[in-house]
């Protein structure tokens, strides 16, 4: 009953199509326009978010989460680093050492198996997700912005005349 689809393009894509040749329940689809890449996750009941084992990926946090995080839908997450942080102080889906097959395939089947972690995942991760909300972000920089412009305009008005305007 699981069905893994691969959406969009990628460097392996050719490579796993070669692979999953005669499985059934491997999809690939080839990609769609931004506008309805939410048509297709509205479609699964986990998402896999997956980079190579790599230095590099520890500081890379992919935008899938917070979309995944939108729509309420658990994470199956295989990256080291700062986006596993979010993904397991939000408590919004189960961690996996990247490029590690059976953990992978674990972890699959125990989504798959228990509905109650998936509902827990999916409640946390549309709560999770306003405070990762681009414009909710900048909408908290402005005012943090405006807060800093204003104390400064005051820390000027408040400078005793004659004093040290560098101190």
């Amino acid at each position: 009953n699981i069905r893994i689809v691969l959406l969009g393009d990628g460097a392996e894509k050719e490579r796993l199509k070669q692979r999953a040749k005669g499985m059934t329940n491997v999809i690939f689809l080839e990609s769609v326009a931004k506008s309805e890449v939410a048509d297709h996750w509205a479609l699964l009941d986990a998402s896999i978010v997956h980079l190579r084992k790599d230095e590099l990926f520890k500081t890379v946090i992919p935008s899938k989460i917070f979309e995944a995080m939108a729509m309420g839908i658990p994470l199956l997450h295989a990256v080291e680093g700062e986006s596993a942080a979010i993904v397991l102080e939000e408590g919004v889906g189960l961690l996996i050492e990247p490029e590690n097959p059976a953990a992978l395939a674990e972890a699959i089947l125990k989504l798959a198996s228990d509905a109650t972690v998936c509902g827990e995942f999916s409640t946390r991760g549309l709560a999770a997700a306003r405070k990762y909300d681009r414009g909710n972000l900048a909408l908290a920089l402005l005012k943090d912005l405006e807060d800093v412009a204003a104390r400064r305009t005051l820390s000027r008005v408040e400078i005793p005349a004659g004093a040290n305007e560098a101190t």
